[in-house]
């Protein structure tokens, strides 16, 4: 599927019929060395289907030879310098196109960096909450407690950008022409029509999972990776590294089905996750019960009590309920 979707850019690419959020993908894509095997093995294997696109004037051979003598991964000998560009291979000429145009460039960055206007529309999950709201375009977004999405009052026009603190599912209605981006701190998702789960809470890893599509994600500098259908890709805001493996989506979705799903988390992980669920306070009275491992799953009208009940005895601890406060003991100790 991601050679595929390479495939149908690059042919986008060569008939000049990429939609601006394409081309915000192709050129994260072409930037990024990860991808460049692939893109060699499509060049390879399908170059005379891909080159019947071309068709470059003499000026315009011209320009581009400039702009590709100027780089040093370009740069030919003097000898075997040519007048006009169309001396050059065809693959060369390819190549160049790649990498595109250092004015395509400085326009689409300039152009996707216009100031924000200070005037939003704020979505907001209290504590102990979960709602789900429509945006303008008709897209859905799902708000894990504790969690606020900011859009611009002119998210419908060219551009569609969110931005994320917590966790939120979005369900992106499919527009060519109109890039959808997530902006989670350092970290940028950009959709063109799918369905995905975003975990950002603040001093937590960063988590993308996909349930349906495809999305890019990109930090600050470079393309992470192209993130399909059961896979999750995650960033660690720490080392600002990113891994990606196969999961089943459903698992870190089904808190939109109201369902509390606790999957191979630690206690600490778990009290994080609880402490938002339910909006109480929780205190460890010992340290080393934070690392205990469990899976469990719960309705979302499951009573805090019983919750507790069934992950004490997985856990082995004790825990005293007052008011907002969740104090949590080895079994046995003194409370």
């Amino acid at each position: 599927m991601e050679e595929e979707y390479i495939y149908n850019l690059l042919k986008k690419f060569v008939t000049n019929s990429l939609s601006d959020a394409e081309f915000l993908v192709f050129k994260e894509i072409i930037g990024n060395p990860a991808y460049a095997p692939v893109i060699d093995r499509l060049m390879d294997n399908e170059w005379e289907t891909l080159q019947s696109g071309i068709d470059f004037s003499k000026l315009q051979s011209e320009i581009l030879y400039q702009k590709i003598t100027a780089d040093q991964r370009y740069k030919p000998s003097n000898k075997d310098k040519p007048t006009y560009f169309n001396t050059i291979t065809t693959k060369l000429l390819w190549a160049a196109c790649l990498c595109i145009t250092l004015t395509s460039v400085i326009w689409m960055v300039s152009y996707y960096q216009k100031p924000v206007s200070a005037a939003y529309i704020l979505y907001k999950a209290p504590l102990g909450q979960r709602i789900s709201r429509s945006l303008p375009d008709g897209s859905k977004v799902w708000l894990n407690a504790g969690s606020t999405v900011r859009i611009n009052k002119n998210f419908s026009r060219k551009i569609r950008e969110v931005y994320l603190q917590g966790e939120a599912f979005f369900d992106v209605v499919h527009e060519e022409d109109r890039p959808f981006l997530i902006h989670t701190g350092e970290i940028t998702t950009q959709v063109l029509g799918t369905a995905f789960n975003v975990s950002a809470y603040p001093q937590k890893e960063i988590s993308i999972v996909v349930s349906r599509g495809l999305v890019g994600v990109k930090d600050e500098h470079r393309l992470l990776g192209l993130v399909k259908p059961d896979q999750q890709l995650k960033y660690d805001r720490r080392t600002k590294t990113s891994s990606s493996v196969h999961i089943d989506a459903r698992l870190y979705t089904s808190w939109i089905h109201n369902e509390l799903q606790l999957n191979n988390v630690s206690m600490e992980e778990a009290a994080e996750t609880l402490s938002r669920w339910y909006n109480v306070k929780i205190l460890f009275k010992d340290e080393t019960l934070k690392n205990s491992m469990f899976t469990a799953s719960f309705p979302n009208d499951a009573p805090l009590k019983q919750v507790l009940n069934i992950i004490s005895k997985i856990n082995r601890f004790d825990y005293k309920l007052s008011a907002d406060t969740l104090s949590i003991y080895r079994s046995g100790a003194a409370k």
